[in-house]
């Protein structure tokens, strides 16, 4: 089997929930399309792996993802400020640990606050990502084009938004039920926090989304 950029079917949705499991920032969307942002995800992996980076999920591909030799190990930051930083809650009778990906540019409190849910999720036993934090205006009217969102009045604008998911599904497979537990347990945490659940909206349901209250 070999897939490429332009591939369809469920052996590409296969791919995209192999690449979440391990790790794809952001979190792909598991539709079957093999499009640009499967593309950069399999090349990251490959150049983390150290397969030929071609873009090609073929055997060698697969095989890894599936279970084949160990990840390269990443350093970790020692600061608040980049991509790979790990954090552990405080108080908890298990340390677990959360990325602390896509938190620069979150206004200070929204951020601490953010990295509370994301504890409180790992700690019941999801693996929770932040796939976006602080967008531009440009990438703010590309998600209301596509239909992801409906404002250009975004809480993402102002550093007080962010959208939270479990890096093995994303917005797919279970995901796409908006029942499903995970989401439900980011909405009792986010109000735990103080925060906005787009869940809890009528018009139209966000369930990653959290945000600060604006005054």
């Amino acid at each position: 089997m070999l897939l490429k950029k332009g591939s369809k079917g469920s052996s590409v949705s296969e791919l995209q929930q192999l690449l979440n499991e391990h790790g794809a920032q952001p979190p792909l969307k598991i539709d079957g399309d093999f499009g640009p942002a499967t593309d950069r995800a399999v090349r990251a992996y490959q150049q983390e792996r150290g397969i030929k980076v071609d873009g090609l999920a073929g055997d060698q591909t697969f095989g890894a993802l599936r279970g084949g030799g160990p990840r390269k190990p990443k350093p970790q930051a020692q600061n608040q400020s980049g991509n790979r930083t790990t954090a552990s809650p405080g108080n908890s009778p298990t340390e677990v640990s959360v990325p602390m990906r896509n938190l620069d540019g979150l206004n200070a409190d929204f951020r601490a606050k953010v990295v509370n849910i994301l504890k409180e999720l790992a700690g019941k036993g999801w693996k929770p990502v932040v796939a976006e934090g602080l967008r531009t205006r440009a990438q703010q009217a590309e998600k209301v084009r596509l239909g992801y969102s409906k404002t250009m009045n975004s809480a993402h604008l102002l550093g007080l938004g962010a959208d939270i998911v479990d890096r093995r599904y994303a917005w797919g497979g279970p995901a796409a039920n908006t029942s499903f537990q995970f989401w439900n347990d980011l909405g009792v945490a986010a109000r735990a926090q103080g925060l906005i659940w787009g869940g809890d909206w009528k018009k139209f349901k966000d369930v990653a989304h959290v945000e600060a209250p604006r005054r």
